[in-house]
């Protein structure tokens, strides 16, 4: 995992915080354990799942590499768990911009899968969501040879406000044009060696994010598809991403909490809900910013255990759905 941090004008090769300190932060909540640095990356100091920078220069900083870490996922992880990275630079003093100091992203756990993919995140947002929709075309080259020029042709979703369009991380030099709806990534004389001679470094990717338009509805999807050619090869197609505006149906009960027991609470995080009604629920549970950072099915006249010990404390919210019943508790997880 890397966080991409430090002085942002190093993007066009300036340097204008020499002198400046600060800290580095990030707090990493999923089913994933610390495993240490990457070679060559900064020692951060480990404190739960709280990881720590204090940087005396961030003119020393090279931003692309000293703040990775190595995590490895649960054994018990299942594919669709939520890994998410919550960052945060402090400087000290002399911040031009301070208000894009943090950031939150979340990654899906995946199995085997094609790795040209893409990727986004938040996936479902709540009624009236007006923030950044970010986006990750992962490529990999598969071939027996270096790849020379790599381009990615990816057509947005009317539903997308192409003004707020930002280009926010990529692996190699590129050109980028948004021509009305169509994104044109131009990786020229990349020549990305094959994944056979080298695993690590066949891969990139182009990270972005843009914010939908103001009047998106339900039951509209943005959807997204990508197309990335190598060299002179027919077009790899990745998967086509979704986003979604959650149905808080009006037609759904609200059963009484007499009937659902939920305990410990507060809880570290592992807790029990116990249903005395007939039929499966799907429990979501919701962060105070009202992401999913958790589903689960749950049975009926059962003692269920949730394990969710890898959140960090706070306040959440937990919707258990069944056919035409809802359920709301708060939990409070504590560490």
């Amino acid at each position: 995992m890397r966080v991409n941090a430090g002085d942002m004008t190093k993007w066009y090769n300036l340097n204008c915080s020499s002198g400046m300190s600060g800290v580095v932060s990030f707090i990493i909540t999923g089913p994933v354990t610390y495993i240490g640095p990457v070679i060559g990356a900064l020692t951060p100091i480990v404190t739960g799942n709280v990881y720590t920078y204090i940087i005396s220069d961030f003119a020393t900083i090279n931003n692309q590499t000293d703040f990775q870490v190595i995590l490895e996922p649960f054994s018990t992880a299942q594919a669709g768990d939520v890994i998410c990275i919550d960052a945060k630079v402090t400087p000290n003093s002399g911040d031009n911009f301070p208000a894009n100091n943090s950031y939150k992203m979340c990654y899906n756990v995946v199995n085997s899968h094609d790795p040209n993919i893409k990727e986004v995140y938040p996936i479902d947002v709540m009624n009236g969501f007006n923030d950044w929709l970010t986006y990750t075309i992962h490529f990999q080259n598969t071939g027996n040879a270096p790849a020379f020029n790599i381009k990615i042709e990816d057509t947005l979703d009317t539903q997308l406000d192409l003004s707020t369009f930002q280009v926010t991380d990529y692996s190699h030099p590129n050109t980028t044009s948004l021509i009305g709806h169509n994104l044109s990534v131009y990786f020229a004389n990349i020549q990305l060696p094959d994944s056979f001679s080298n695993p690590k470094g066949s891969m990139g990717f182009i990270q972005y994010r843009i914010k939908p338009k103001t009047n998106w509805a339900r039951p509209y999807k943005i959807k997204n598809t990508a197309y990335i050619y190598f060299d002179f090869n027919s077009p790899i197609i990745t998967n086509t991403t979704y986003n979604s505006i959650l149905d808080i149906s009006t037609n759904l009960i609200e059963q009484s909490d007499n009937n659902t027991a939920l305990y410990p609470n507060p809880s570290t995080g592992i807790f029990t809900i116990d249903l005395n009604t007939e039929g499966k629920y799907e429990i979501e549970i919701y962060d105070i910013s009202e992401n999913i950072v958790l589903t689960q099915t749950i049975e009926e006249n059962n003692k269920n255990i949730i394990n969710a010990n890898y959140l960090a404390a706070g306040v959440y919210n937990i919707h258990i759905k069944g056919k035409n019943t809802v359920i709301n508790k708060k939990l409070v997880i504590v560490k």
